[in-house]
């Protein structure tokens, strides 16, 4: 049998890699949606997505050499480096050493590391909260309007109760002159910890003063009740009143608020029921 020759191995070489570049180029990549607006170079996410995709098993780490790494990408080691840099210092990547030659390449996601972030934060307060429907909205706020300027438990000076000069409170209170309220069952009728009918008249009470007040004031007071903690309802609720954010919906705390105001409603649903359906 007559032997390849040097010429004919090359060439042959050359198609396995060239079918392996191929093979590549049929990987599909989930790209984070993140990366595709994140402030970096073009070349920085195409070097971030490749490392993504040369990922063993998912795992989201590369262990390579940098003058291995390089040869891959095609690349100088200086211009790899810098488009390395540009990654790490914008929280993409991590990059670390495991040896004397080798290193760890870390693919990250900034945004979505702040987000559950937020997320803890969100579960800090609510895990602290005295009421559970108001302090919910307030979160959901917090998610969808785009605002910084509010007060929460605000007393601005005009919502005063005429009768005996107390000071009322707002929920939450915008700057622009927009209020929130939350009214749980208890602003309708007695419930097991408001058993009082005096005092749930009291409350219906400064609800109607609230009310009355706002409108002398310009104020819009939107009022939010049990049913109401879910995306589409607050949205619907904010709109025309404040602007709204860009919400996507695989964010952590839009899923945990969903969760957490789902089982608040149910909860709440046999004295919202009561609410409804009074009995004789």
């Amino acid at each position: 049998m007559e032997r390849p020759s040097q010429e004919s191995e090359r060439h042959d070489q050359s198609q396995q890699e060239e079918g392996r570049s191929l093979e590549f180029g049929r990987y599909e990549i989930r790209a984070p949606a993140d990366l595709l607006v994140a402030s970096l170079s073009a070349t920085s996410k195409v070097v971030f997505l490749t490392l993504l995709a040369w990922c063993p098993d998912q795992t989201g780490e590369v262990v390579e050499r940098w003058s291995r790494l390089a040869r891959r990408f095609a690349m100088d080691r200086h211009t790899l480096r810098r488009h390395i840099v540009e990654l790490v210092e914008s929280g993409w990547l991590r990059v670390e050493r495991t040896g004397r030659y080798q290193t760890r390449f870390v693919m990250c996601n900034p945004v979505l590391a702040e987000r559950e972030a937020e997320l803890e934060r969100v579960q800090a307060r609510l895990s602290r909260a005295r009421f559970g429907g108001e302090a919910l909205m307030r979160e959901w706020l917090n998610l969808l309007v785009d605002s910084e300027e509010y007060n929460d438990n605000a007393r601005p000076g005009f919502l005063r109760n005429p009768l005996t000069g107390e000071n009322l409170e707002y929920d939450r209170w915008y700057s622009t002159g927009v209020a929130f309220e939350f009214n749980g069952p208890q602003h309708y009728r007695p419930t097991d910890l408001y058993s009082d009918l005096r005092q749930v008249e009291a409350t219906q009470a400064r609800d109607l003063m609230k009310k009355g007040i706002s409108q002398e004031q310009g104020v819009v007071l939107i009022t939010v009740e049990p049913q109401d903690l879910t995306l589409e309802r607050m949205q619907a609720k904010i709109a025309g009143h404040l602007p709204l954010r860009k919400i996507r919906c695989d964010d952590p705390v839009l899923r945990f608020l969903a969760a957490s105001s789902e089982r608040y409603m149910f909860k709440a649903g046999g004295e919202w029921r009561r609410k409804r359906f009074p009995q004789p």
